[in-house]
């Protein structure tokens, strides 16, 4: 009876400790629940090539394969920089010194030849463009092998596009201006820079950016607790538990080993087959998902990004585009940016799923058109 008085006990203090916890957390991370006040581009000039060449669903893989590929092939310069323990593997697509550079970064469990479309497009409206696998994936790894993103802080993301950048400037002189463009992860590490290094770039775009992660069916309190509490307990190598809960899974494989689409990614299933048949291509050991280390460090980085003054600081234009129908991202995070950033564009897309860069051509169109305005307004 004494040991059931016991346990009971450390129940008792456990849940009583985790509510407490709860409670700090909710009110240190209290979200914007106001719709967003954003400012919109002004397309009635948007100066678009009316030469542009799109690819289409209908014809896709046979276009990326024949004309795409090889025409951004034509601009490629590969390269690797030492970071620490391991080399940071990048794609430099150089057209001319004095056009713009969009400084790419990737999401998580992604890598650098997931965009091919994207470069295509960016290209033929005369920008560089710099991608590069962030570090855990594709070929920047401690180890070819690893399958799992491992981080001791999440800015260690943001020094590496730091160095990378500063890298690029001094081997390759280009002179026009830069902006940062990020999927999902690769959207908070590019908004943590420009809160960090404002003066090396000239904007910001975002596409589903995972300023905050959803993490349900779990409150974020508790997978805050969880993966910091395990994480000081030395347990940060290991993987995230209910990982497709809390990061869920992209995809599921048929009895015909294509990839079977799950609806919350994209509505577009001939983008997400192409790129996930490339990235098979490149990536030998490919990452499948992330440590508790890394989910912690996420966490922990989107705490900060909750602070009602955290934006202050940022001065330069942001154009940050949404899915309404995203689940792997909290939206609410992304409306606090929109509601505290000095110059914030932002647009939802309705019957979208996250990979927004890979919907249907309608949204993608749009999409492009709208970078380029953000562009030439802020050139």
């Amino acid at each position: 009876m004494g040991q059931i008085d016991k346990w009971g006990q450390r129940l008792t203090y456990g849940v009583g400790g985790y509510l407490a916890y709860k409670l700090f957390y909710d009110l240190k991370n209290q979200k914007d629940n106001q719709p967003s006040h954003t400012f919109k581009l002004d397309e009635s000039q948007d100066g678009f090539p009316n030469d542009f060449d799109w690819v289409s669903e209908k014809n896709y893989q046979t276009k990326m394969d024949q004309q795409v590929l090889p025409y951004v092939q034509n601009y490629l310069i590969s390269n690797q920089i030492p970071i620490s323990n391991f080399n940071l593997h990048y794609d430099f697509y150089l057209k001319k010194e004095e056009f713009p550079t969009i400084i790419f970064t990737h999401g998580f469990i992604e890598n650098k030849e997931k965009y091919f479309e994207i470069i295509y497009y960016l290209l033929q409206l005369n920008c560089n463009v710099l991608l590069y696998d962030v570090r855990g994936h594709g070929d920047s790894k401690v180890n070819a092998k690893d399958t799992r993103v491992y981080i001791d802080f999440f800015d260690q993301f943001v020094n590496d596009l730091y160095r990378l950048i500063d890298h690029a400037k001094q081997t390759y002189h280009f002179s026009g201006p830069c902006y940062l463009m990020g999927h999902s992860m690769g959207g908070m590490i590019s908004m943590r820079y420009a809160k960090q290094y404002p003066e090396t770039i000239q904007g910001v775009i975002l596409s589903s950016p995972m300023l905050a992660i959803n993490t349900r069916p779990f409150s974020a309190a508790f997978a805050s607790l969880l993966s910091k509490t395990l994480k000081l307990s030395g347990q940060g190598h290991r993987a995230i538990p209910f990982q497709d809960m809390i990061v869920p899974a992209v995809f599921s494989k048929d009895q015909s080993d294509e990839l079977t689409l799950m609806p919350k990614m994209s509505y577009s299933q001939v983008r997400i087959n192409y790129m996930q048949k490339i990235s098979r291509k490149f990536e030998v050991n490919p990452t499948v998902g992330g440590t508790l280390s890394w989910l912690a460090s996420s966490m922990a980085a989107s705490e900060q990004m909750l602070q009602l003054n955290y934006y202050d600081s940022i001065h330069i234009p942001v154009l940050i585009f949404m899915s309404q129908g995203d689940d792997l991202v909290d939206i609410r995070a992304i409306d606090h940016a929109l509601n505290h950033l000095y110059l914030g564009y932002g647009y939802e897309y309705e019957y979208t799923g996250h990979n927004l860069l890979h919907e249907k051509d309608a949204v993608i169109q749009d999409i492009i058109r709208k970078v380029n305005c953000f562009i030439d307004s802020h050139s």
